[in-house]
């Protein structure tokens, strides 16, 4: 599931400042902690459980003017000291799988930054899920120039299939065939998936059915 979000946000005037819990690092740390546990329990294959996904990994709460997706420019001390706590917390709490941030982080975006995918979660923190990109096409492409770059990346589940044709335009350019060398998977179902070259594997999932499933429980 694509939750929990653990963004840390000093910026009243960011539209999904509720989603998270506000401003104070540890308390979201806490919380985050708590939600991928709840989201997982002791088995996320269990039929009432799933793999919990924090996001925006990172700083994608403090975007600039509070507007969403907007550029984040900070320094390492405060994004190391107020944004990636809940992250770590989420990651020491058994989280599988993580999702990159939307927006720039000091010119670098998210989903392609270097430091932040493979200094910090791979590295620093030994994380071995998988991370996946956020809704657009760009932020597909963003993500499958830097999966290229990880010889151990055989497969990827796209948050959608937008996000899924950026990644296969980064696969095609940097040489990788598809599914040869790396599977994509859509999430979304599109009419135009069958007609692309190699055609789209993609998940179809009625949402109207999932909102009524939703108000009933």
């Amino acid at each position: 599931t694509y939750a929990p979000m653990v963004d840390v946000s000093h910026e009243p005037r960011w539209g999904r400042i509720s989603e998270a819990a506000g401003e104070d690092p540890y308390l979201n740390s806490v919380l985050a902690a708590a939600r991928v546990k709840a989201i997982q329990g002791r088995d996320y294959s269990a039929p009432d459980k799933l793999v919990a996904s924090p996001k925006h990994f990172a700083a994608y709460g403090q975007p600039e003017a509070g507007r969403d997706y907007n550029t984040t420019d900070m320094s390492i001390q405060r994004l190391w000291n107020f944004y990636l706590p809940p992250f770590k917390a989420a990651i020491d709490a058994g989280a599988d799988t993580a999702m990159c941030s939307f927006n720039a982080i000091n010119g670098v975006p998210g989903c392609g930054n270097d430091y932040l995918m493979n200094e910090i979660l791979k590295g620093k923190w030994d994380f071995d899920g998988f991370v996946e990109g956020d809704w657009t096409a760009q932020g597909g492409y963003a993500a499958g120039t830097q999966l290229v770059q990880d010889p151990t990346v055989t497969a990827v589940f796209a948050a959608n299939d937008q996000t899924a044709l950026g990644i296969l335009r980064a696969l095609h350019e940097h040489g990788h065939s598809v599914p040869d060398d790396v599977s994509v998977v859509g999430y979304d179902d599109i009419p135009e998936a069958a007609y692309l070259v190699p055609p789209l594997t993609t998940v179809r999932q009625d949402l109207g059915e999932v909102g009524r499933r939703g108000v009933e429980l």
